[in-house]
């Protein structure tokens, strides 16, 4: 399978979410839109014809994806920033009697 290296820019079409549109130049709904591209498009076409690649690397850390799509894309693009989990402060997951 060839992979493209660069992804073009977000035309609209397809959507599987509860939106009907989304605004790309908001980052909430650019986010939505991009987390559900990348979970359910069917084809790389799909993606790219969708997924702008500059978009996506400056709202990758705050993406919600699963594990393996976060892991499979990062792998495939490294210029993607590296995504860490946060972590709970300490008083937030003891309870005091």
């Amino acid at each position: 399978m060839v992979v493209r290296q660069e992804l073009l820019a977000p035309t609209p079409g397809v959507d599987w979410g509860p939106e009907r549109t989304y605004n790309v130049d908001e980052d909430g709904s650019c986010t939505v839109l991009y987390q559900l591209t990348l979970q359910n498009s069917g084809s790389l076409e799909e993606i790219c014809s969708i997924v702008q690649g500059e978009r996506l690397t400056a709202l990758w850390p705050t993406m919600i994806l699963p594990a393996r799509c976060r892991q499979l894309w990062e792998t495939t693009f490294p210029q993607l920033p590296a995504h860490h989990e946060a972590k709970e402060h300490p008083s937030w997951t003891t309870l005091s009697v």
